[in-house]
């Protein structure tokens, strides 16, 4: 018969192995509108104080990072039934926020009052990726048409545009476009292949191959699909993801090959984020499981739920992923 003391002690120490484990998969806060499945694309004010995310009510919602309480709700222009906000955006000096969305047209808004500035004119079809220039001053944007287009984000009017050969170096996917710290460069993540592009020629300078090379203007990696990709430490270099938890950087101007890492997930990652400091990664797939690690030691230092557009606070110490059903989850990455 077991020793009361002993009973006692082991009784203890399962409950706080429990507890410790409830800790580490609960979130500090879980918020939003989770009634659509579907990973909306969020982000997080400069000062990590907000969050704005999409909506399927033609509209763009503000939350409270302390209290994920509701703080604003923004609207477009015209709006038809239903339509999804898909992508969402702050600018760095945290006045402007930007949204589209299917058949909706590229809108700002002014941060502290809600009021929508300007609507920017595009494409009929919807904008699958934009990304606001380093300088602030303009807006490029990538059309399901394949239309690139760059505006001036105070007034709105088109500069430019080409139209993208998909053909010849893509499939049919794009779902990132993000600019070097410079701002000579810009990055297309376009399903398995990436490519990058010289931002004032608006000129192809190289991309990924999938499967075989077929271009001089192609480089070969490993294992052929890219499964993420984000700007290194510095601004200067690409963070790509490809299968086996292999991270290869590259040089973003020559596209050679510079350092190679591995860490160990959970299966594919359909999403790579590096921390402001670049003192951590973060990953995500399909899976649902997301994992940060350290940065460029690669080991891991917190695990959790989540998918969708994971991604860190401006101060880094906090990680948002989402539910399956689309909802908000807040991570204290210092705990």
């Amino acid at each position: 018969m077991m020793k009361k003391p002993l009973f006692i002690l082991l009784f203890v120490l399962l409950a706080g192995g429990f507890f410790l484990q409830a800790c580490q998969v609960t979130p500090r806060l879980k918020f939003g509108d989770g009634s659509r499945e579907q990973w909306l694309a969020a982000h997080f004010s400069p000062d990590g104080m907000t969050l704005v995310t999409g909506d399927y009510g033609n509209s763009v919602k503000q939350y409270d990072t302390r209290t994920g309480r509701l703080l604003n709700e923004l609207s477009f222009e015209r709006s038809e039934n239903d339509q999804p906000v898909h992508l969402t955006a702050h600018s760095k000096d945290g006045k402007y926020i930007l949204a589209c969305g299917h058949t909706l047209p590229l809108a700002v808004w002014d941060a502290k009052t809600g009021k929508l500035l300007r609507s920017i004119p595009s494409s009929k079809e919807e904008i699958n990726a934009f990304s606001i220039t380093p300088d602030e001053k303009h807006v490029l944007a990538i059309a399901h048409s394949r239309m690139l287009s760059l505006w001036e984000l105070e007034s709105g009017k088109q500069l430019k545009q080409r139209l993208i050969n998909s053909g010849s170096h893509f499939p049919d996917n794009v779902q990132t476009l993000v600019f070097s710290q410079c701002g000579r460069f810009f990055v297309i993540l376009d399903g398995p292949v990436f490519s990058v592009w010289n931002f004032q020629k608006m000129e192809l300078m190289y991309s990924s191959a999938y499967q075989k090379k077929l271009f001089d203007t192609q480089i070969e990696l490993p294992n052929f699909a890219v499964k993420g990709v984000a700007l290194a430490p510095g601004g200067l270099s690409l963070l790509i993801a490809i299968r086996d938890g292999n991270l290869i950087e590259l040089d973003i101007e020559s596209g050679k090959q510079t350092k190679k890492y591995q860490i160990k997930p959970d299966g594919d990652i359909h999403v790579l984020a590096v921390s402001p400091k670049g003192d951590k990664i973060m990953t995500t797939g399909f899976h649902g499981n997301t994992i940060v690690y350290s940065f460029p030691e690669c080991k891991e230092i917190k695990r959790m739920p989540g998918y969708g557009h994971v991604q860190f606070s401006p101060d880094g110490k906090t990680a948002l992923t989402f539910t399956k059903n689309g909802r908000m989850m807040l991570w204290d990455l210092d705990k």
